[in-house]
C-alpha cells in the first residue's frame, strides 16, 4: 500500500510544475499573479473535499476501491482538460515582448559585468 503513496507524490510533484505552467500558458502577462491566485485558491478549496471523500472511500470500501475512484477521477480531469482548454498560439505582440524582454536582460548582464570590470579596477 506504501508504494501507491509514493508513486502519486512522485506523480504530484512531476505534474504540479506543468499545471502551474499552464496556467501561465493561458492568461497574459500580466494576469499571470491573479492567475496563479485563483489557481491556488481553488486549489485549496478543493483539497479538503477531496480528502475527505478519499478516507471515506478508504474506511467504507477500502484502498483499492479509494484509489481507483481517484484515477477515474484523475482521467476524467485530463479528458476535459483536452476537450474544453484551446490551445493557446503565441501571437506577434507575445514574441515581441519576450524579445523585448531578452534583450533588456542581455543589456543588464552587459552593464553588469562592465561594473564588475569597473569596481576591479578601482580596488586595485
Amino acid at each position: 500500500m506504501w508504494i501507491l503513496f509514493l508513486i502519486y507524490g512522485i506523480y504530484f510533484g512531476l505534474a504540479e510544475g506543468a499545471e502551474k505552467a499552464l496556467v501561465a500558458d493561458l492568461v497574459k502577462p500580466e494576469q499571470r499573479g491573479t492567475a496563479y491566485g485563483l489557481y491556488n485558491l481553488a486549489f485549496g478549496i478543493t483539497v479538503l473535499p477531496a480528502s475527505l471523500l478519499m478516507g471515506a472511500l478508504w474506511n467504507l470500501r477500502g484502498p483499492r476501491t479509494a484509489f481507483l475512484v481517484s484515477a477515474r477521477a484523475r482521467g476524467s480531469a485530463a479528458l476535459l482538460l483536452v476537450m474544453l482548454v484551446r490551445r493557446h498560439a503565441t501571437g506577434k505582440r507575445e514574441k515581441r515582448e519576450f524579445n523585448e524582454y531578452q534583450l533588456q536582460v542581455n543589456k543588464n548582464r552587459g552593464r553588469t559585468a562592465q561594473s564588475r570590470r569597473d569596481c576591479c579596477r578601482l580596488t586595485r
